[in-house]
C-alpha cells in the first residue's frame, strides 16, 4: 500500500496519521501525504492501526478513506 503508518498517542480510538510515504507505492500515486490523519476507514471511525492493516490486507480493489489534511476533509480511494 505504501503507507507508513502510527496511531496518534497509541491510543485505542486515535486516528492513524501517515507518517511516510513509500516512493512509487499507490499512497504516493494517489496523493497521500505525511501528516494526513486518516479518519474514516470505509465509513467507519472508530478504528485503530491493526483494523486499518487488516482493511487493506484484505480489500480486493481499494479501501475508502476520509482524511484530515490541514484543516480540510478530503476524500480518497486507496488501491489495494
Amino acid at each position: 500500500m505504501g503507507i507508513i503508518r502510527r496511531a496518534l498517542a497509541d491510543i485505542r480510538g486515535a486516528s492513524p496519521v501517515v507518517i511516510g510515504v513509500e516512493p512509487g507505492s499507490p499512497a504516493e500515486q494517489a496523493g497521500r501525504r505525511p501528516g494526513d490523519v486518516i479518519a474514516q476507514l470505509g465509513g467507519y471511525t472508530n478504528f485503530g492501526v491493526a483494523e486499518l492493516q487488516r482493511a487493506l490486507q484484505q480489500a480486493r480493489r481499494s479501501v475508502r478513506l476520509t482524511l484530515q489534511r490541514d484543516n480540510a476533509i478530503v476524500q480518497a480511494q486507496l488501491a489495494a
